[in-house]
């Protein structure tokens, strides 16, 4: 099953983790997009690798072959975002592009920031093409994307705009999401002192984001946000659930405080 938001924007996996959103995987996958960019398809995010025949079923419902994808952007380590790249990679040599702080920990073989430990687990490292510097515009799939870091969940998280069917979209990971379960905005990305969460670095990345003027906002989780106003108040709603994590001073060890 795939969504469909404009003529050249689609979600091709993920929808889980008990928001509502009709489930495209059912293993606890980040979500997936596709954008059908003039020089080839774009993935953005992967899953965690479960679901990789669902993948390549719902791009073809899209009109799109599998082999015709040439990029895969990464919002950042995570491993149910990343954890299907290297088989990707193996079948189809896409070129993947990934935060450099989160190239730089995987390259010297820390992989915190995917959530595990040590080289015994399960995580297989994919390669990364293209180490993505912050505020550096870049080429996918003939479709331009304008990064920006946005610490705060991970070291690593990226806040991605581009272009898409004459509105500006905004990628964000796992830095802000649209409505729980219960309807209510202000989730924020899981944080752990294992991968370095940071709630002053989260505050400063979401008080930028606010001021960007977005159409469509792409959660690693649940619904896509669509509307500027709808956005704003997303990630405005965010913000203050850092903001009331900041003043708990049970919280200060996510880097407020040294440890």
């Amino acid at each position: 099953m795939i969504e469909q938001y404009s003529p050249s924007l689609y979600r091709v996996g993920g929808g889980t983790w008990g928001v509502g959103a009709k489930q495209c995987s059912m293993d606890g996958d980040g979500n997936v997009y596709l954008i059908k960019g003039p020089a080839g398809g774009v993935l953005v995010d992967i899953g965690r690798g479960l679901t990789h025949p669902i993948i390549e079923s719902n791009l073809r419902e899209a009109g799109i072959e599998p082999s015709d994808v040439t990029d895969l952007i990464l919002t950042h380590s995570h491993w149910d975002h990343t954890g299907g790249a290297a088989q990707w990679q193996n079948q189809y040599d896409v070129r993947a592009h990934l935060n450099a702080i989160g190239a730089d920990w995987l390259a010297r073989g820390d992989h915190r920031l995917v959530g595990v430990m040590g080289p015994d687990s399960e995580f297989e490292l994919f390669r990364i093409d293209h180490p993505i510097e912050d505020g550096e515009p870049f080429t996918a799939g003939g479709v331009e994307i304008r990064p920006t870091f946005s610490p705060g969940h991970t070291p690593d998280s990226t806040f991605m705009l581009s272009d898409i069917d004459d509105r500006t979209v905004a990628i964000c990971g796992d830095v802000c999401f649209g409505i729980d379960q219960q309807g209510d905005l202000g989730m924020i990305g899981w944080l752990c002192v294992m991968w370095e969460s940071n709630l002053l670095h989260y505050r400063n990345s979401l008080q930028r984001m606010g001021e960007i003027k977005v159409d469509v906002l792409l959660p690693g989780h649940g619904f896509i946000i669509d509307g500027a106003a709808e956005v704003r108040k997303t990630i405005l709603a965010s913000l203050e659930t850092v903001e009331k994590l900041l003043a708990d001073p049970l919280r200060k060890h996510f880097g407020v405080e040294p440890r």
